[in-house]
Formats: structure tokens, sequence, C-alpha cells
């Protein structure tokens, strides 16, 4: 759903909801825009700041996760071993044991 669509929809829910009591006018409005704007409701971002996790009732709905790590996990690159040759540099996964070590680059 585009954006300003859902704006419309979010500030147009506590209008429609008016004859009800305002401060539950109110709080739907509040939870629809941040719905809205953000994919998540007031209690999603508490959440994710008491946790420090992303939290959010949508990702519940498609994941079955409330909360996941908002980082990639790391992976730990293999060491290369680089040696200046005529033209260029060459790596190699492991150090070549022929190569002297003034060629090696840091």
């Amino acid at each position: 759903m585009r954006t300003s669509l859902k704006l419309g929809v979010a500030l147009a829910l506590p209008f429609a909801l008016g004859a009800c009591d305002p401060m539950t006018a109110t709080l739907l409005g509040v939870n629809a825009v941040s719905f809205a704007m953000t994919d998540k409701t007031p209690i999603d971002h508490v959440a994710s700041w008491v946790t420090g996790l992303d939290c959010s009732t949508h990702q519940q709905v498609n994941t079955h996760h409330y909360c996941s790590d908002p980082s990639p996990p790391k992976v730990a690159e293999a060491p290369l071993y680089c040696y200046r040759t005529l033209a260029n540099v060459t790596c190699y996964k492991e150090p070549d044991p022929t190569a002297s070590s003034n060629r090696l680059v840091q």
C-alpha cells in the first residue's frame, strides 16, 4: 500500500470513530499514524527501545518472530596474502612459501 494512501486512511480513521469515546479515537489515531509511517505501533517502538532489537507486530505476522536483530550477521573474512608480481598484485588464501617477504603487500 502506498504511503500516501496509508497516511490518508490513518488520518481518516479517528474521524470515522469520532462518535466513540474521544480518548479511544485519539489512541486509535496515534496507532494508525505510527503504523502508517513506520510499520510499527507505539508499543513496538517501546519494545524495540527496551530490547535493542527490531520489534514489530507487522514483522511477527510475516515471519512469526516479533523481534529480530537489526544488524546482519557478521561473516569472518579469511585473510589474504598478496604479493607484488611483475605487473600487478596477486593474492592467495595461504602464504606463498616460495615468495620472499619483501614482496608481501601489507
